[in-house]
């Protein structure tokens, strides 16, 4: 990432006395910085006042906000921005403009995914264990996107549709020891012709 500072130097992680934290390559010349909190994600995305990047943080609740990670300006971001700028960002199928996002649940204690365009797109996806998500693979059926689930059975893990019309489910299956044998064989050659 560009220090948003001095523009040449780039900013990588230091792990100083308080912490981690993102400083300026150009250092002592350029002495910025940036905190860095457990569960802090940068976004590509920059400020409208002052110019420096955002970042995502989660909050006491673990619930997420977006901030500028200029000291001096601090100024919060539009969740609805914010959200739209997530690196793993799955767009919303029915209404095509707005995001899903994980929210807790009065009833369900798992939670669920929504659309950040709440109340005008009612689109929501439930959970039903700790290690359920939604992902970006879409549905060979209906493009809408797959949910990955946890079954307690067997316990493996599948991919379901998030359309509750279409039935489409998939079982990813274990690679045999041949497959296994192929790709260790794939992966040698090409480390012996990187080495040439």
């Amino acid at each position: 990432m560009k220090c948003p500072s001095c523009l040449n130097g780039r900013m990588r992680r230091i792990t100083g006395k308080f912490g981690p934290f993102l400083g300026c390559t150009n250092y002592p010349d350029c002495d910025a910085i940036i905190s860095i909190f457990p569960g802090d994600r940068i976004l590509k995305l920059e400020c409208t006042e002052c110019g420096w990047p955002v970042v995502s943080r989660l909050s006491e609740t673990k619930n997420r906000y977006y901030r500028c990670t200029y000291k001096n300006c601090g100024q919060y971001i539009d969740f609805k921005i914010g959200a739209r700028h997530e690196k793993d960002a799955v767009p919303c199928p029915v209404c095509e403009d707005g995001v899903l996002v994980r929210r807790e649940g009065r009833l369900n204690p798992y939670g669920f995914f929504g659309c950040i365009n709440y109340p005008s797109c009612r689109f929501t996806v439930s959970l039903f264990h700790h290690y359920d998500n939604i992902t970006k693979k879409t549905c060979p059926e209906c493009s809408y996107p797959l949910v990955s689930r946890y079954s307690k059975k067997s316990k493996k893990r599948y991919f379901k549709c998030t359309n509750k019309v279409c039935e489409y489910v998939y079982f990813p299956q274990k690679s045999t020891r041949q497959e296994k044998t192929h790709l260790v064989e794939r992966h040698v050659k090409r480390l012996a012709e990187k080495a040439r």
